[in-house]
């Protein structure tokens, strides 16, 4: 702020300080033109941050829209500072414009890879021609023409062809807008969005050059086949078949003649936007002008048997089994989950059939000779005959071994036989695999008090479960759905977009091979199919356990059995839509401007949208208070002489403060007559806050060394009047604004807070917003949280109640300074409330480290004596309720669940336990400690700390005990970096020495010995060391050790 008496001297004359009009009305109402559009910037900022740490998936056009009212809040503000100070800062509006110019590019997509063809046969596919025809038309085409396998005649209708119909039927930009709205916060309005565009595609006109090459295509495959072919209209969207596989989720029309074609292609057009398929791809992270969507038409085969092929065994991949799945008639009866299959387990080495599982085929579709095709019963005579024989069985499993082989990993092969016994190949795409986090597979074994309700049918995803049932029968929409289990007859396709929200799935019928079961396996969810009566069978709402490994249900939920499945962590986070999002965050939310007095605080240095709203509000506030060196505005303020460390600065509209005060008068506690400002200043100065810090000294000044030096000036300025309150107060690090107005009408009456910032890491500050929205709502506030910021309303209260608040409000904005810095665990949230709420408030100034020798910023770490020694403990399973294998309530109870679901995210992926040693900055050194990883079901992660600058800057060598690998991590302002990965089989509950040599910019890191990585750092490695785990692991650290050339120190736990 600079020299604050410079600024605020007395000149010539004393004047009265009170302001009734003049310029300062006029600045006045521009100031709080400026406050809105200042608190709305900030408000969508904290949104954005939220897309981009949390776990909610989002479209790339609704990230567009709250970008757009940013930037135009941000203009707004900025132009609001102008006319408050008579357009001294004409710069911003440039620095705003080249901001834009440089975010805009990223909210639009990579041109798509357009050709003049907008049919193509498959015969001149490529395989570099995904973008033209998608991986699902080329691969077919790869394994015809490169492969030789015998596949269906067809064509591809290319993406051009779907740009050219949206296009040409004003339809692109329409659903741009519309998709901008969706979120799958509200299913209702995804539904209803979606069934919008689907009606619009159906009703347009394929345009006639389009057409005419359709035509112009199925005629060629006549002469190619027969007359009057018949054939299947066949998604191959850009993106499908791919690592988001999309099993299921688009349309295919079967037995089309040519009169169905252009209805048929629209059909499939539509599928693009079911409300399934627009889930899915925000839960991918896909954009949906990324995904053009092709159609294969390809000649039906009438066949006698169809199936899917596995390469591998999903359910158990690291076995040298495969699987092959058949049914009688066309295939969609089976990947659809309506039919039960047969199933052959095939050895891949020596394609030896191991196990044959022959079901009873009541039922298959057969196609019709006119077109369409028919359900019906199978004749009694074959529907208990396998499918195909084992020399078929045999084939098939050869030909997915070769597919393997030439696309580089497991494939999914979808394939028929014809009447005359020819195999061909319909579909080959990636096999997704996910590695099941489980100790080993269990038996089925009985538990006392548990009965066992079913132990039929077959495992199609991993894992074991407990919830309630919900039966699909009964399903109205997704609501209520969180942590069930889903009981269905059929595996249908249509209970994908519940993947993310069911924690288990169970069918009457249905097979490992359908395309829901590929979901369920995509989405880490555990799946038991084919046990023919789990409908009937499991009771809407009884609480059960699934083990879906060994296909047993029990009764109720089984504690000595953990979950062993956790949903994945979500694609979104590394997915192209989230490195867009990346990208435009990096130009909206990081703040460069952090020092105020820096010679770099000017427009030219705001790199981003923050910095401009961080220069913007700093300059607002010294034009409105009388701060500018510049200004020659008449505006009159006084700093107030009291005996606690607050900086404050009045300016008086009349009533605020005593009559006749001057500029020359020293203004003190005493001169307040404004009704809000005496209550809060009554809480701020209470004699039970110390103002020497609410948190323990040696960890204060640790923090202020870990993070960027000393706290700014606490320099804080109100504006009041005798019943108006508004104040911008600062507390080093952090800010809270202020609005307030208690008049005699209590209907007019209310209190406006808003709080953020903080010099804690980004879980830190969230920790203490946990702690004031506990306190704040028992004071009856109501709540908005958006990450790190918090708004908080109180109204209608009379004078009396908001004196009372006021007061308490102040005391809770003075005690929790500093508390991003000093809460180690959600856990001391609920006892430092009730610390705060029985007059309490030095409650964190307690003895609560129990490592004398160590910072310990985030965690739960413990002595343990043992055995004549002592050993170092962190024990993340104790860090919050059912935290080891479940999110839900992993933060406590918080106000409102979509903010405790932004905090499961925090924690669950961005909650690292750090425990720093006292006076260890090093420059070269050797260090080693014994880690031994013993429980965590969500990670198992323990490692150890080096070149620490501060606790969001560092690296850390760590073993995974899940993941079973070596790494080394890179922490650059809170983010983590993985620099280097290497796989080693770490056992849980061994011990291994893990240790690194640090010698200026370069490390080698050591695990029992060996040299397993070697890294070369952009800039010295010197810095603190200490121990470090992930989110709910559970690690013994053991001896502890630096050698610094002939000096050997041995850490004290």
């Amino acid at each position: 702020m600079g020299v604050i008496a410079d600024l605020f001297s007395k000149k010539n004359s004393c004047r009265l300080l009170v302001n009734l009009e003049g310029k300062l009305a006029e600045k006045y109402e521009w100031y709080r033109e400026f406050l809105i559009h200042n608190h709305e910037a900030l408000h969508i900022i904290s949104d954005l941050e939220r897309f981009q740490q949390g776990h909610e998936p989002f479209t790339l056009p609704a990230v567009k829209g709250q970008y757009d009212r940013l930037l135009d809040a941000t203009t707004k503000l900025v132009s609001a500072l102008n006319n408050l100070s008579g357009g001294k800062y004409d710069e911003l509006p440039k620095v705003c414009r080249a901001l834009h110019q440089q975010v805009e590019p990223h909210f639009s997509i990579d041109p798509p890879q357009r050709t003049n063809d907008l049919v193509l046969p498959m015969e001149e596919l490529k395989a570099h021609m995904v973008g033209i025809a998608g991986s699902k038309a080329v691969n077919l085409a790869t394994v015809g023409n490169v492969l030789g396998f015998l596949i269906p005649s067809g064509f591809v209708i290319t993406a051009n062809a779907f740009w050219s119909f949206l296009e040409q039927n004003n339809l692109y930009e329409p659903i741009n807008e519309m998709l901008a709205t969706v979120t799958p916060a509200e299913p209702a309005q995804l539904v209803s969005t979606a069934e919008v565009i689907q009606k619009r595609i159906l009703e347009s006109h394929v345009p006639t050059s389009l057409a005419e090459a359709i035509f112009n295509a199925y005629d060629d495959l006549e002469d190619k086949t027969r007359k009057e072919v018949l054939i299947a209209m066949r998604s191959t969207a850009v993106g499908e078949d791919t690592e988001a596989s999309f099993a299921g989720q688009y349309s295919t029309v079967l037995n089309v003649g040519k009169k169905e074609l252009l209805e048929a292609y629209k059909t499939v057009l539509a599928s693009k936007y079911s409300p399934r398929a627009i889930r899915y791809r925000m839960r991918t992270g896909l954009d949906d002008r990324a995904t053009p969507m092709c159609v294969a038409g390809i000649t039906m085969v009438d066949a006698e048997s169809s199936g899917v092929s596995y390469s591998r065994n999903p359910s158990m991949p690291t076995s040298s089994e495969m699987l092959v799945s058949a049914i009688w008639g066309l295939g969609e009866h089976l990947v659809s989950g309506q039919a039960s299959s047969d199933t052959f387990h095939v050895d891949r080495k020596t394609l030896r059939i191991t196990r044959k599982e022959i079901n009873e085929k009541t039922h298959r579709i057969v196609p019709l000779k006119d077109g369409g095709t028919r359900l019906e019963v199978t004749p009694g005579t074959v529907s208990e005959v396998p499918a195909i024989d084992d020399k078929a069985v045999k084939s098939i499993a050869e030909y997915s071994l070769k597919l393997e082989k030439h696309f580089g990993s497991p494939q999914d092969v979808e394939w028929c036989i014809d009447h005359s016994g020819r195999l061909f190949v319909l579909q080959s795409r990636p096999l997704g695999l996910t590695q099941s986090r489980q100790q080993g597979v269990p038996r089925e074994k009985d538990y006392p008090g548990h009965a066992v309700l079913l132990s039929k049918g077959k495992r199609a995803s991993g894992g074991t479960v407990s919830g309630p049932v919900v039966l699909a029968s009964s399903l109205r929409d997704a609501s209520g759905l969180k942590d069930s289990i889903l009981v269905a007859k059929t595996a249908s396709p249509e209970y994908a977009k519940l993947a993310d929200s069911v924690k288990g799935i169970i069918t009457d019928l249905g097979s490992v091979a359908s395309h829901l079961a590929s979901v369920a396996r995509e989405y880490g969810v555990p799946m038991i199919v084919n046990t023919s009566n789990a409908t009937t069978t499991l009771s809407q709402g009884a609480t059960i356990t699934m083990v879906a490994d060994t296909t047993t249900v029990y009764d109720g939920k089984i504690l000595e059995l953990a979950e062993t499945s956790l949903l994945p962590k979500d694609k979104i986070l590394e997915s192209p839509v989230h490195q867009k999002m990346d990208a435009i965050m990096a130009k909206i939310s990081t703040l460069n401007l952090t020092d105020q007095e820096a010679s770099t605080f000017t427009p030219e240095h705001c790199k981003t949208i923050h910095d401009v709203i961080r220069y913007s509000h700093e300059m607002v506030v010294k034009e409105m208070f009388g701060l500018s060196r510049q200004t020659a505005d008449s505006t009159k303020s006084v700093k107030m002489t009291a005996s606690i460390p607050l900086a404050l600065y009045f300016v008086d509209l009349g009533g605020g403060l005593k009559k006749n005060l001057t500029t020359c008068d020293d203004i003190t506690p005493d001169d307040i007559t404004c009704f809000p400002m005496k209550a809060l200043w009554r809480g701020l100065s209470h004699p039970g806050i110390s103002w020497a810090g609410a948190i323990d000294v040696n960890a204060k000044t640790m923090m202020a060394l870990m993070t960027s030096g000393p706290p700014p000036q606490m320099a804080s300025y109100a504006i009041l009047s005798n019943e108006y309150l508004n104040l911008s107060i600062k507390f080093g690090y952090h800010y809270a604004n202020i609005d307030i107005l208690c008049a005699d009408m209590p209907d007019d009456n209310y209190i406006f807070l808003q709080f953020g910032g903080g010099a804690g890491s980004y879980y830190g500050r969230s920790l203490r917003i946990s702690f004031l929205s506990e306190v704040l709502q028992q004071l009856g506030f109501t709540l908005n949280m958006s990450g790190d910021l918090l708004e908080a309303t109180v109204k209608g209260y009379d004078s009396l109640a908001m004196e009372d608040i006021l007061d308490q409000l102040g005391r809770l904005l003075a005690c929790s300074r500093l508390l991003d810095l000093a809460i180690p665990s959600q856990n001391q949230v609920g006892r430092m409330k009730e610390s705060f709420l029985s007059g309490e408030y030095s409650f964190l100034q307690q003895a609560r480290n129990p490592l004398p020798h160590f910072y310990t910023p985030t965690g739960d770490w413990t002595r343990i004596d043992e055995d004549g020694r002592t050993r170092c403990l962190q024990d993340g399973l104790g860090s919050g309720e059912g935290f080891s294998c479940t999110l839900k309530n992993i933060m406590g109870k918080m106000v409102g669940s979509r903010y405790q679901q932004f905090l499961d995210s925090i924690q669950a992926y961005h909650y690292f336990p750090l425990a720093i040693l006292k006076e260890s900055h090093l420059t070269a050194a050797f260090i080693k400690v014994t880690v031994t990883l013993e429980a965590g079901c969500l990670d198992r992660m323990g490692g150890l700390v080096f070149g620490l600058k501060n606790v969001s800057n560092y690296f850390v060598l760590s073993l995974d005990a899940l993941e079973n690998n070596v790494a080394l991590f890179e922490f650059v302002k809170g983010r983590r970096l993985r620099q280097v990965v290497v796989g080693k089989n770490i056992r849980t509950g061994s011990k291994y020495v893990i240790a690194v040599q640090v010698t200026g910019a370069t490390v080698k890191g050591f695990v029992n010995g060996e040299v397993v990585i070697r890294f070369d750092a952009e800039k010295s490695l010197e810095g603190y060391v200490g121990l470090w785990a992930k989110a709910d692991s559970k690690v013994y650290f053991d001896d502890l050790t630096i050698q610094e050339g002939e000096k050997q120190h041995v850490a004290e736990f």
